[in-house]
């Protein structure tokens, strides 16, 4: 679709007219046809419930023996996850892998001392 200088830009649609001329042909040129038509189908390729991002929720508890957990929600059941750690935001490692059956799971890291912070973050392939 390409317009001359000084035209009104629209996509073709022939239910609209400009100066008494359709935009559109109904049966050559209507693109806002073909969008109405094949918006459920675009829509269709990922659902809303993909786009939901993990959350790491409190109480985030650190136990004397050195456990740091805490507990990840907003997750899709069956679906692999890992959580990884790392002193800075360039060296992460996996901490571990699930695949939780529900929506959440609680995380414990054994590795915790008292030397550098460490971050963590879950990720999904």
């Amino acid at each position: 679709m390409s317009y001359a200088p000084n035209q009104t830009l629209h996509y073709s649609n022939s239910d609209i007219s400009f100066l008494g001329v359709p935009l559109g042909s109904s049966n050559v040129a209507d693109n806002a046809s073909t969008i109405r038509l094949s918006a459920p189908i675009v829509s269709g390729y990922r659902s809303k419930e993909s786009l939901r991002l993990p959350t790491i929720i409190s109480p985030i508890a650190t136990s004397a023996d050195n456990n740091f957990s805490f507990t990840v929600t907003n997750l899709l059941p069956g679906l692999n996850y890992r959580v990884q750690s790392a002193t800075n935001l360039n060296g992460w490692m996996d901490a571990t892998n699930v695949r939780p059956a529900s929506t959440g799971f609680r995380f414990s890291d054994s590795g915790v001392t008292n030397g550098k912070a460490r971050l963590y973050r879950v990720v999904s392939p």
